[in-house]
């Protein structure tokens, strides 16, 4: 047998849920490779297969043998190991018989200026059957997930019940045991078409060929996926449509099948009659169907479904029986239509003062009010026209409506989607309408932001509204580690993005403040706690949301940690941080700033006064004309509503001055009113510095 080789696991069990194939995968590679790296032991990659039935990994190239380790054993030092004749006294023979060698064999070594007694240990590296043995079973049951089950009578819990495992080393058997389950060489095929019901698989090698000729098995996801999708394309272009791309969609039923057929199923025209979303929500996120859609995007009567089941008798049956399944949705989609618009879509208003919006905190009419009240406060504020104002106060109005609808209650994908429908059914303007669907957004990572004035306004006062209203309550639904049922992260991420993507000049601060204040009595926390508690959530994700554009962390400190509050004007903070990252590429004149404003800040320490006015510094107590030409520079400079560059350019021109000044001017001086005098001058020049960035967190 070679030096290194293949390695193979399979674990074959009843069928797993998608939810644990799509995590399990990145996980089960992780733990091996770092387990394999803590062993010391090298390979050149993992390969992770997913299929309903099982999951393998490939570890390619894998040396047979851990490496051969040296450790050097101290001991104690040889003046307490030794007697004055010598000999070795308890401590020596005690470290003799911890190492487990005669006294005679220990060597004497010089560490660190003292001589001790040591003992240089080889260990043979162990078979990697040895260190396999161990490590996958503790890497196959530390996978996380929910709903873990047991099955026999070991104490063992995982996603489903482990039925087989093959476990090989090149061509031979590499002995793994998972609970009660012994590894082998033979796998399991396809229920329905495998052409042996046991499939022996004679090398790592040959797994994928043998699992696709005898067992009707394609165990590559990532070429599964390419073959679904590539046919589905080839179909949908017989009937002149295409299929529009859904990746969530594709990613769930390449993990539902191991052999896929494509079926075209139909339905009768006249559903078409529905809005699109109606339909292909119905189809995708219910019945896990593929629409078709014309070259224009218009929804074609067709729809695609893939089987596990290659037969062509259990085809039709499969395609009849989701033809009958869709129309039965379809039916009750028409049902649902034409009862809700039988009304306008302000009759639902009242209808919310009877459901619960979140316990403690109130029924959806009252976060409507809420939002009322927001929306024409910051309307008025970010100076939107009269018209304009009137459709943020009508649409936040409007806002939640259709979740009172009886489409939205059995589709609740469909919020916002349908409010929009029914908005321009009831002869609300295009503004109003179109500001419904899009105050959800951004729905998921990826997702746009509300791009329209009075659609991008609604989005934001409603999380602002939804987060405070949390972080207001003692014992609120926080996000902890992955689980975040109120999707607050996402919110407070997508809050971010819809300023800064609409480069919006706002106070998220103020509409902070606001949105506690329309809490009234439903708020169980004071103001300022609420308030920072709030503040703290949203730096976490705006920290994140900056580190992901490729902005350093320092400079997202030094921008974030500075004398103002980001969120006083988010997108102003960004324009700062767009600035000091492009300073920063040019050494000379980085350095000529930073130098400055980080020996300012150095030398006021603690002793910074971050209040001090101009007029609190005395020209008369100036001693040098150094001080003097500092004063004037600061005196003649008007940074309230300065620009990024402005701030540079100030930066810039001050400092050869304030290079002057430390060249000149002793500050701690033993004259305390000349002393306090230079301390509250360079406290002006620090907080002008401050209002820009933090140099001292730049790292240089």
């Amino acid at each position: 047998m070679s030096e290194r080789s293949n390695y193979l696991l399979e674990v074959g069990t009843e069928e797993l849920p998608v939810s644990f194939l799509e995590s399990s995968g990145q996980e089960l590679h992780d733990k091996l490779q770092e387990g394999l790296s803590k062993s010391q032991i090298a390979f050149d990659g993992i390969r992770i297969y997913k299929t309903p039935r099982r999951l393998a990994v490939m570890i390619q190239n894998i040396a047979l043998v851990q490496p051969a380790t040296q450790e050097l054993l101290k001991g104690p030092p040889v003046s307490v190991a030794l007697d004055s004749t010598g000999q070795m006294t308890p401590a020596g023979l005690g470290f003799a018989k911890k190492v487990g060698i005669e006294p005679s064999k220990l060597q004497r070594q010089e560490i660190d200026g003292a001589e001790y007694l040591v003992y240089e240990k080889h260990s043979p590296g162990k078979p990697i059957s040895a260190v396999l043995s161990q490590l996958i079973p503790e890497a196959v049951l530390s996978l996380s997930g929910s709903h873990f089950m047991a099955w026999d009578e070991s104490d063992i819990r995982f996603s489903r019940p482990i039925r087989w495992l093959v476990s090989l080393l090149g061509k031979e058997p590499l002995p793994i045991q998972i609970g009660l389950a012994q590894s082998h060489r033979v796998s399991k095929g396809h229920r329905y078409l495998a052409q042996r019901p046991e499939i022996e698989v004679s090398s790592v090698e040959a797994y994928q060929t043998e699992l696709w000729q005898y067992g009707h098995v394609q165990v590559d996801q990532d070429l599964r996926k390419k073959l679904i999708w590539e046919a589905m394309v080839t179909e949908a272009k017989s009937l002149n449509g295409v299929v529009p791309k859904n990746e969530d969609l594709l990613n769930t039923v390449t993990l539902l099948v191991e052999a896929p057929t494509i079926i075209i199923g139909s339905f009768d025209p006249r559903y078409l009659s529905l809005p699109k979303e109606v339909i292909t929500t119905v189809m995708a996120s219910h019945q896990k169907y593929f629409p078709i859609e014309s070259q224009d995007g218009k929804l074609l009567p067709y729809f695609i479904t893939v089987s596990n089941n290659t037969t062509p008798e259990a085809a039709e049956i499969i395609r009849h029986g989701n033809e009958k399944v869709l129309k039965a949705r379809l039916e009750d989609a028409v049902f649902f239509f034409e009862e809700d618009t039988k009304h306008p879509l302000i009759h639902y208003v009242d209808i919310l003062k009877g459901v619960t919006f979140q316990k403690g905190l109130g029924s959806l009419w009252d976060k409507t009010q809420r939002l009322i009240s927001l929306a024409k406060i910051l309307s008025e504020q970010l100076h939107f026209s009269g018209a304009e104002q009137e459709s943020v106060v009508r649409a936040a109005e409007l806002s939640k409506a259709d979740l009172a609808t009886g489409m939205v209650r059995e589709l609740t994908e469909l919020q916002g989607l349908m409010g929009e429908h029914y908005a321009r059914l009831s002869g609300e303007n295009s503004d109003v309408a179109r500001a419904i669907a899009e105050h959800y957004h951004p729905r998921f990572t990826g997702d746009t932001v509300a791009s329209s004035r009075v659609g991008y306004l609604l989005s934001i006062i409603d999380k602002l509204d939804t987060m405070m209203a949390v972080f207001a309550q003692k014992d609120a639904r926080l996000p902890t580690g992955s689980k975040d049922p109120m999707g607050l992260r996402r919110m407070a991420l997508g809050i971010i993005q819809t300023v800064l993507e609409n480069q919006l000049s706002m106070s998220l601060d103020q509409a902070l403040t606001l949105a506690y204040q329309n809490l009234g009595q439903l708020a169980a926390l004071s103001k300022e706690e609420a308030l920072e508690k709030t503040r703290q959530f949203l730096l976490q994700r705006l920290k994140g949301y900056l580190l992901e554009q490729n902005y350093s962390y320092d400079a997202i400190d030094a921008i974030l940690d500075a004398g103002n509050s980001p969120f006083a004007n988010l997108s102003q903070t960004l324009s700062r941080l767009k600035a000091l990252k492009s300073l920063m590429t040019d050494v000379n004149q980085f350095k000529s700033l930073y130098e400055p404003a980080n020996r300012t800040a150095r030398i006021l320490g603690k002793a910074y006064l971050p209040q001090v006015t101009l007029s609190e510094i005395k020209p008369d107590l100036f001693e040098s004309p150094a001080e003097k030409a500092l004063y004037e520079a600061l005196k003649g400079s008007d940074l309230g509503e300065a620009s990024p560059s402005d701030y540079l350019s100030c930066f810039k021109a001050w400092s050869p001055i304030v290079e002057d000044f430390f060249n000149h001017v002793l500050v701690n001086v033993d004259n305390a009113e000349v002393k306090a005098n230079r301390y509250r001058l360079l406290s002006l020049l620090n907080r002008y510095y401050l209002d820009f960035a933090d140099f001292t967190k730049l790292v240089v």
